[in-house]
Parts: C-alpha cells; sequence; structure tokens
C-alpha cells in the first residue's frame, strides 16, 4: 500500500476514534487564544522531541510551579500545540493567570511501521528528566510539578507516575509528581483493545476498495503486531501497557473527569480505577459528566 494511503487511513482512523462522525470538530472549538504572554517553542529535551513552555502571564510566584500538559489523540494523532485550540486552553490560561508554568511536549504517535509504544512513553519519561535537570535554572519550582492528560495523554501521565522508568528500559530522573489530571484516559488496555468501536472502524476499512484497506489494521497499526496471531504476546503487551497494574499506595493524588456516555474509553475504565484508588488510600476527586461522550461532546 502507497504510504500516503496508510496516512489518509491513519487521519481518518483518528477522526473515528475520536467522535466517529462530523462532531469531531467540537475537538478543536477554539474559546481563546492561549499564546499570551511568554511563550517559548520547539524546545529540544531530547534528539528529534520538542516541547513548548508557556510562562505565567502573571508574577505571583518568585519561582512558578509546574504543568505539565500531554496532549491526546489515540497514540496516532494530536500535536503538543493543540494546547493553543482545544477545550483546555481556558483553564490553562488561568493556570497562567495564577502564575503556574505550563509546558507541553511532543511524544512518538504510531506511524507506518512503527507502534507508539514504548516510544511514547519513552519520550515522557525524557521530558520529565529534561525537566528536573534544567528546571531549576529556568527559574521553575521542580518540587512542585503536576500532569495534566488527556485521553491517550492521560494514560501517559498515569503510567509515568505509577510505573518505574525500568519497565521500559529508561534510568532517568524525574521530579516528584505532585499531582495528575486525568481526563478520560484509558488505564486498562485490554478494555481498549476490545472496544465496539475499535471493531467497527476496522469492519469499515475492510469495505472500502481493496487499495485503500490492504494492508491497514488499526490493532497492528497500535500494537506494532498482528495481535490476532499471538495472544499470549498481546495479553503481555497489554498488562504492560496498563497503568493500574502499577499503582500502589504512593501514588500521587489524582482528579478524574469521565463522561458516562464515552464510546471511546467506556466509564468502566475511571470506575475501576476509582475502586482501586480507595482501595489504596490515595486520594482521589471524581466526576462523572452526565450524557457526556469523549472529547466532551454533549457537554454544555
Amino acid at each position: 500500500m502507497p504510504k500516503w494511503t496508510k496516512r489518509l487511513l491513519w487521519i481518518l482512523g483518528g477522526c473515528i476514534l475520536f467522535v466517529v462522525s462530523f462532531r469531531v470538530y467540537f475537538y478543536y472549538i477554539k474559546e481563546a487564544p492561549i499564546t499570551i504572554g511568554k511563550v517559548e517553542t520547539d524546545i529540544q529535551f531530547k534528539k528529534g522531541k520538542t516541547l513548548d513552555i508557556y510562562y505565567p502571564t502573571q508574577e505571583i510566584h518568585k519561582n512558578p510551579p509546574v504543568v505539565v500538559f500531554i496532549h491526546g489523540g489515540a497514540w496516532m494523532a494530536g500535536r503538543k500545540e493543540s494546547i493553543n485550540i482545544n477545550r483546555f486552553n481556558g483553564a490553562v490560561n488561568q493556570l497562567r493567570d495564577s502564575g503556574y508554568v505550563v509546558i507541553s511536549p511532543e511524544y512518538t504517535l504510531a506511524d507506518d511501521g512503527q507502534a507508539p509504544f514504548p516510544y511514547c512513553i519513552e519520550d515522557m519519561y525524557d521530558a520529565m528528566d529534561w525537566l528536573a535537570k534544567k528546571g531549576d535554572s529556568l527559574g521553575f519550582d521542580t518540587s512542585k510539578v503536576g500532569l495534566f492528560g488527556e485521553s491517550a495523554g492521560a494514560h501517559i501521565a498515569m503510567f509515568i507516575s505509577y510505573a518505574q522508568p525500568s519497565v521500559v528500559g529508561k534510568n532517568t530522573i524525574s521530579p516528584e509528581i505532585d499531582y495528575i489530571v486525568n481526563v478520560y484516559g484509558p488505564n486498562k488496555l485490554e478494555g481498549i483493545y476490545k472496544l465496539e468501536a475499535l471493531a467497527s472502524f476496522q469492519d469499515m476499512v475492510n469495505h472500502l476498495p481493496e487499495c485503500l484497506h490492504n494492508g491497514f489494521d488499526l490493532a497492528t497499526y497500535l500494537f506494532g503486531f498482528d495481535p490476532k496471531e499471538d495472544s499470549v504476546k498481546t495479553f503481555e503487551f497489554l498488562d504492560k501497557y496498563s497503568p493500574i497494574n502499577y499503582l500502589d499506595t504512593g501514588a500521587p493524588p489524582i482528579l478524574v473527569i469521565h463522561g458516562d456516555s464515552d464510546i471511546i474509553v467506556p466509564i468502566n475504565q475511571s470506575l475501576e480505577l476509582k475502586k482501586k484508588l480507595d482501595k489504596l488510600e490515595v486520594p482521589n476527586e471524581y466526576h462523572i459528566l452526565p450524557e457526556v461522550n469523549h472529547a466532551f461532546i454533549g457537554a454544555s
């Protein structure tokens, strides 16, 4: 299959996974520009990967606390710059007005012949390592760092908060994470792999002309191998990259926000997380949004 054809299907898959309709437009609703005040873009934190820094618009703290924003996109799409136009830019502007510095790193996405795992997680460990080494010299308070992730970004935020870097073969220095904001993030990948929406998308692809679907399998794109061919390897993969498996009593406090009509990341993902958090007595706050789908579709 030509590379441009796979890229077309890749973009199509991302759109369908987020809304399965033209209402994906609302994923990019623009409320107010975020690029006010001091902003530094495309700062290299490792070879081939960069981050953007949005400085506080008000000097409230001598050394501003840090929020690291990790974008969503089903590990296949999304950009660090989406923070400027997505539904969270109003909240980020409020954080900056309150004296916080916001950092938005990029990470490896699924590409032709390359799965996003473990690279997306390695990238975020490296971004946190950069923050630990460079943050003080930039005047940031690296003793006060929080992670704010949406969807796939929330999955990565939970993973790097709960698991040790050695799980993905890293040996990095990370600042202590004070808290996590988890917005409809998957934490148990088996539930996503068996998702009806994923099967429906693949079925739709299979009904396209052969020149468009030949060689394209969304699950293979995300796994890096055909999960149907090796059930043991698939289970190990799902188990390894499920943040909930690493959750223990030392986990940072977490805020969970999830719509109960989410067809991309089912609400059961957060319900199971809540049960384990409570059992381990990890401080948490949980907000269910009634009749709200993924990407806050249906919210007022």
